[in-house]
């Protein structure tokens, strides 16, 4: 069985085409949006798929039989459906599993190296600190306006220094590797260069730099806190990601925020303006003077100032101006 994947940009896209034994399908999707689903990944979810492509594994070794191998597939087609990047690992150990079963699975240690899959959870675990660390540090869009220095620049002084956690332990940084790519034509009409993956591991270091060397913005998402990449307005706040079983997203459920938000201040303002007036007619009516009445405007603009900063809330300031 032979195999194919590769990957490339081109007009602000991620362009990818895999297939085994000349089938080949091709998917694209808006550039950083790979690399947001690599951040995305529930590894412990990764280690319940590998824990058990490990066992099937185990039993392969020992009893050379079929059914340890399809449920191996099964675990690989499982993997495959929590990022598109494992299509290259499925394909792979697809074709390994070919070559063992000619051999009667007698060499199935040799020929299935499995520490390659029990330690994939461990590696996304660790690759999502290390990513998350560099987009903070250099792509991070609110951060970045306070250092001007471009990302390449900071992403140097970043290797530079030695980084710890909390507990003051050297932490590991992300480890860029050489790639396998190419200069070639695509079918956008130019060339450009194409990335042939050993690993899933090349695909992320080639999207990682990608980023870096286009400045792709990102932002902490207002709602979900992961991060997210700029694709669109730089004013953004909110990411696409579905968050809801009826599948509304991030931004769908920060415009509903907004607007609430925006009806209550509108609700206090009305309630500020109605108590406003209220109060300066009692000066007409010779209940309050002109100084009881600046004092109190004095105060009720105090404590509006302080709601709309989220000092006290909505209800605590419609309660001071009705009992003020």
């Amino acid at each position: 069985m032979s195999y194919l994947f590769k990957t490339y940009i081109a007009n602000g896209r991620e362009y990818f085409s895999y297939g085994e034994d000349g089938e080949e399908i091709k998917k694209d999707f808006p550039f950083s949006e790979s690399l947001m689903r690599i951040l995305d990944l529930d590894w412990l979810r990764l280690d319940d798929i590998c824990n058990r492509i490990d066992h099937a594994w185990r039993q392969l070794c020992s009893e050379k039989e079929q059914q340890y191998a399809d449920a191996m597939l099964e675990g690989l087609d499982e993997l495959a459906q929590e990022h598109f990047f494992f299509e290259l690992t499925r394909m792979d150990w697809r074709d390994r599993l070919d070559k063992a079963k000619a051999k009667s699975y007698v060499d199935v240690i040799d020929l299935l190296p499995h520490k390659q899959l029990t330690w994939i959870p461990t590696e996304i675990h660790e690759s999502q600190r290390q990513i998350k660390e560099i987009l903070k540090l250099t792509l991070d869009v609110d951060i970045a306006k306070k250092d001007k220095r471009s990302p390449a620049e900071k992403l140097a002084a970043y290797y530079r220094n030695e980084h710890r956690d909390l507990d003051n332990n050297l932490l590991i940084l992300y480890r860029f590797k050489p790639l396998s790519t190419k200069f070639e034509p695509t079918e956008h009409g130019f060339f450009s260069e194409v990335l042939y993956p050993q690993t899933v591991y090349d695909l992320i270091d080639y999207y990682l730099r990608e980023n870096i060397k286009r400045e792709q913005n990102w932002r902490v998402c207002k709602n979900c806190k992961r991060y997210f990449p700029m694709t669109g307005r730089v004013s953004a706040e909110y990411c696409d990601r579905a968050v809801t079983a009826s599948g509304s997203t991030c931004k769908d459920v920060g415009s509903t925020k907004t607007w609430e938000s925006k009806m209550q201040s509108e609700e206090s303002f009305q309630n500020y303006r109605r108590e406003y007036k209220r109060r300066y007619a009692w000066i007409r009516l010779g209940r309050w003077t002109t100084e009881e009445f600046a004092a109190w405007s004095k105060q009720a603009r105090l404590k509006k100032m302080q709601c709309n900063r989220g000092s006290i809330s909505e209800e605590e300031f419609t309660a001071w101006l009705k009992n003020s």
